[in-house]
């Protein structure tokens, strides 16, 4: 009998995992945690980093460094990196996300 191997090539690039703002909502479990170990076990259950929470806690206050109403878009908002530059379509995305929150 021969057994099934699984394939041993790696894939060619590795995907990030996307969060959902709903699945965003689980901070509100976080913070509803009372006793010691709880948030632990949300994670490790959730598989996530503690920094996760601590980014959308940022991001659900919508503040940098106690600044109201200031916003950061990075890179990794883009569903896929560029092979070049980064600097110029950051620069894009973020004039395009200010025009959108502007018309808001």
């Amino acid at each position: 009998m021969l057994e099934s191997r699984p394939d041993p090539e790696v894939p060619a690039k590795a995907r990030r995992r996307r969060h959902s703002a709903e699945y965003k909502l689980i901070l509100e479990e976080a913070d509803r945690a009372t006793e010691p170990g709880q948030v632990g076990a949300l994670l490790r259950r959730e598989g996530l980093y503690s920094s996760h929470l601590a980014a959308w806690r940022e991001q659900r206050a919508g503040a940098i460094l106690g600044v109201e109403g200031l916003y950061v878009v990075d890179a990794s908002v883009m569903p896929e990196i560029p092979a070049a530059n980064t600097n110029l379509p950051t620069i894009m995305v973020s004039e395009r996300i200010a025009s959108i929150l502007a018309d808001d």
